[in-house]
């Protein structure tokens, strides 16, 4: 399956946000004085949060623990990562 530009430019975003996410709290996990990126680390969780509800907003749901599932349940039908060109 081929995704618009914009909805692969938005997942894009995504992922590197929680990549961010994801290293910024291993760090501070060990480093937990560093403001800086501390700081960094809430700037990013909320842009992650905010392009995720976003990404929600226009296309069907990332995640099944959706609160605004439609009925029937459609979640199933979108592809697996494997299945998309990106």
């Amino acid at each position: 399956m081929k995704l618009s530009k914009d909805r692969r430019q938005l997942l894009q975003v995504i992922m590197e946000l929680q990549f961010a996410v994801l290293e910024t709290a291993l760090y501070l996990d060990t480093h937990p004085d560093d403001r800086t990126v501390f700081n960094i680390h809430r700037e990013n969780s909320r842009d992650l949060m905010s392009a995720f509800r976003e990404y929600q907003q226009r296309y069907p749901s990332l995640v099944n623990e959706n609160p605004q599932a439609d009925f029937p349940w459609d979640w199933i039908d979108e592809p697996w990562p494997w299945e998309i060109d990106y």
